[in-house]
């Protein structure tokens, strides 16, 4: 499927941006009315279509060694990850913030926690994200902490000779709850920029953006509307004009502000323009995930939410919320009717390795208080596994997680995706409150194609279009999720030998490479 042309978009959206909303407030109104529908709490499905592959998962978290690592953090908002390659070996490398840090070198077949990480680094340590921050083709982390600086760790050779101790380090002014990063280079000068989100715990927090002006030197510009409850952001050219868009999402926005879509202006300022395209959402917003799970050619928005969570279409005219997905994930498998779920990070990969976008969620309570649910007589499971989404293809989805024969203890909140075996398809970090990260390492069988930034090329904002022997699917070349970051690229199965990936990166400039035959193969994108 080709992409719609920019100009028609952008034309569409504005002129039609008022419509959508009067709909989605009509829509999402009705349901908030309602304090949830039997219908919607029985939504999700788990039915497995004989044509359907089941992944194969395997908890591996102990031989990879990440049993030794625990987040010890007194909040329930921590338990970042990040993947991306630190060393230059070519293997994803991790970072982990859960009150303690945890760096660790990828071996090929275990991570190995890296020499002289100070314990007090950051103080309580939440949020994590990997990105070449600076441009010098080495992979640098952010530590986001519950009080005081923002912190960049820079990329270098400390990473190669496994001492943290050498590496080089940036402040950037925090003193806020920093619950996660976006990067992306926002006014396209070839530098990458910084999203800090922010969550106003018992006063207003703003969010950020820290513009790079310069090699390692930065410009902090508010942005309007912020003072709110911020958990989790991505960056994206949501309408497809060439420009990126910051969309945000918020925790109780009906009373501490709804979630934002901000479009940069001809002036240089951030407008929040959700509401007139249908995004600004009043929910329990927890997480953000951007990709085309319907195929129509726009980039859709999943958003993790206690109870019910948001499933919204992109079309010309913006979102309009989608209930009958299969993918709201209402309560844990085999739960009774009076309990719910609280979903986390999440994901958009092919982990049955099929061509069709599957959705990855974290799910989990909240052992240290009680929290009101807007769901009447529900309560909250604690422990609830995650949420293995298949994408049939048509935009719905059913859990497979029953059939994956795992099991799991704990509520989680982070999530990183990334292939951190180099065996062709997608593996899960997972991050769990009061406990280990947890390892899936995925043994899907059948071909695929890996495309991923060349050497030495961020790829943050880049929207890429892989054909598939399923379609076009469309995503993020680099995605972001609650707390956190996923590896660079993206991977995908049954690909159509001989068809051109295509990238749209974040000035609007288009690229595109042959899928060259094989059945494990992997494309690499130089920037432009």
């Amino acid at each position: 499927m080709s992409a719609p042309s920019v100009g028609m978009k952008r034309a569409v959206w504005v002129f039609l941006g008022g419509l959508v909303l009067l709909v989605a407030v009509i829509v999402v109104g009705s349901l908030r009315q309602t304090g949830g529908e039997p219908g919607n709490l029985a939504e999700t499905l788990y039915d497995i279509p004989p044509s359907l592959t089941v992944p194969t998962l395997i908890d591996d978290t102990a031989s990879w060694g990440l049993a030794g690592w625990e987040n010890t953090s007194q909040s329930h908002l921590s338990g970042g990850a990040a993947l991306g390659d630190l060393n230059g070996d070519g293997l994803l490398d991790l970072a982990l913030a859960g009150g303690n840090i945890g760096v660790f070198l990828n071996t090929g077949d275990s991570f190995v926690p890296v020499d002289s990480v100070p314990p007090d680094l950051v103080g309580v340590a939440l949020s994590t994200a990997m990105a070449d921050i600076d441009g010098d083709g080495n992979t640098d982390i952010l530590f986001g902490p519950a009080a005081g600086d923002v912190l960049i760790v820079w990329g270098g050779s400390w990473a190669a000779d496994n001492n943290f101790a050498q590496a080089e380090t940036l402040a950037l002014p925090g003193g806020a709850f920093s619950t996660g990063f976006a990067t992306g280079d926002l006014d396209a000068d070839g530098r990458l920029d910084i999203v800090r989100i922010a969550y106003g715990r018992t006063q207003p927090a703003d969010d950020v953006i820290f513009m790079q002006t310069d090699s390692r030197s930065f410009e902090m510009v508010d942005l309007p509307n912020g003072g709110g409850k911020s958990l989790a952001a991505e960056i994206a050219d949501v309408d497809g004009d060439g420009t990126l868009e910051i969309w945000i999402t918020r925790d109780v926005g009906w009373t501490a502000g709804a979630d934002s879509l901000y479009r940069r202006t001809q002036s240089g300022n951030w407008a929040d323009v959700a509401p007139i395209v249908g995004a600004a959402m009043e929910i329990d917003g927890m997480g953000v995930t951007v990709a085309d799970f319907t195929g129509n050619g726009y980039l859709d928005g999943y958003l993790s939410d206690i109870g019910e969570n948001d499933f919204l279409e992109g079309s010309a005219s913006g979102f309009v919320p989608i209930v009958d997905s299969g993918a709201s994930r209402i309560r844990p498998p085999g739960a009774d009717d009076d309990v719910v779920s609280s979903s986390w990070a999440s994901a958009a990969t092919d982990i049955n390795l099929d061509g069709i976008l599957d959705l990855v969620v974290v799910n989990g309570g909240f052992p240290f208080f009680a929290v009101p649910n807007k769901i009447s007589n529900t309560g909250i499971a604690l422990d609830d596994p995650p949420a293995v989404f298949l994408g049939l293809g048509d935009g719905t989805f059913t859990d497979a997680w029953p059939s994956l024969g795992l099991t799991w203890e704990g509520p989680g909140r982070g999530l990183a995706v990334g292939d951190i075996d180099n065996d062709g398809d997608i593996d899960l970090i997972i991050t769990r409150l009061e406990g280990t990260a947890v390892v899936y390492r995925n043994n899907t069988l059948g071909p695929s194609v890996t495309v991923q930034p060349a050497a030495g090329c961020a790829g943050n904002g880049a929207t890429v279009w892989v054909p598939t022997e399923a379609g076009t699917s469309m995503q993020l070349l680099s995605s972001h999720s609650f707390l956190g970051s996923h590896a660079p690229g993206v991977v995908l199965g049954a690909q159509d030998e001989g068809a051109e990936v295509r990238v749209q990166w974040p000035d609007g400039e288009l690229t595109s490479a042959p899928v060259p035959a094989g059945s494990r193969t992997v494309v690499s994108i130089p920037c432009p």
